[in-house]
Formats: C-alpha cells, structure tokens, sequence
C-alpha cells in the first residue's frame, strides 16, 4: 500500500487527520507550503512542479482546497488529473456544504472520477481510511 498524501497537512484539518492516520499506523505524509521535517513534503496548489514529488509513492490523497486562489476548483482538477495520471487511485475533498457535481465552487472538482466527498459527523481519519481503501469505516 502506498502512502496517502493529505494536502495541508499542517493545517487546521489536515494536522488531525495526518496525527489520525499516524496513530493506526497507516503510512501518510502531510503536505504543506513550508514542510518542516520527516513525513512531510512541500506542496504548492499553484505551483506544479512541487506536485510531483508529492504524489511519489502516494495512492490516495486528502485534498483541502487552496486558499487565496482566484479559481481554486481549477488548481485542485488540474492537480487530480496529474495525479491520477501518476497512479492515485482515490480523494476525498474536504467541503464544508454538499454541493451537486458541477455546481458552484469545489461542486466543479467533483466529477472528476473518482473523488469522494468529506462525510460530517465522523472523525477526519475514518472517512479518510474508509473512503480511500473503497469501504465504509
């Protein structure tokens, strides 16, 4: 089994769901602008040549939406597509509202197979690992 990237990993969710992930000793490496250490890599929304090494060894990701981008759901299709095209199999997409596939905002992301969206109510880690390993958690 690959690694499971998750992008902002140092950040509000991510830290959670990177430390989750940790704890069940599911291999993981949290993703940030400025990584800092081991299990860590730098990562850029807007700059692409950061991704590649990101997406090295990894086969799924958990995608937090880049902030302060003009049109984030391009970034975040553009990044899937390379992704996928380097064999990440799974995503899940933190949103904080259910949005139709296509609709406004982080809707656009999700027709993108396969993407499967953050459930509420359940811990960061459990939807991540369930979702990303193709069962409910």
């Amino acid at each position: 089994m690959g690694h499971i990237l998750v992008t902002g990993g140092t950040g509000k969710t991510g830290r959670r769901v990177v430390a989750d992930l940790r704890g069940r000793q599911i291999p993981c490496v949290a993703a940030s602008r400025s990584s800092s250490g081991v299990g860590e890599v730098t990562f850029d929304w807007s700059d692409p040549v950061t991704w590649e090494y990101a997406i090295r060894d990894v086969d799924a990701a958990y995608l937090v939406a880049p902030m302060g981008a003009s049109d984030p759901a391009s970034l975040m299709i553009q990044f899937i597509e390379v992704a996928r095209l380097a064999g990440v199999r799974r995503f899940v997409l933190l949103s904080a509202s259910l949005l139709p596939a296509g609709g406004p905002a982080m809707g656009q992301v999700q027709p993108v197979p396969p993407v499967f969206w953050h459930g509420m109510g359940r811990s960061e880690a459990d939807v991540v690992h369930g979702e990303l390993h193709g069962g409910d958690s």
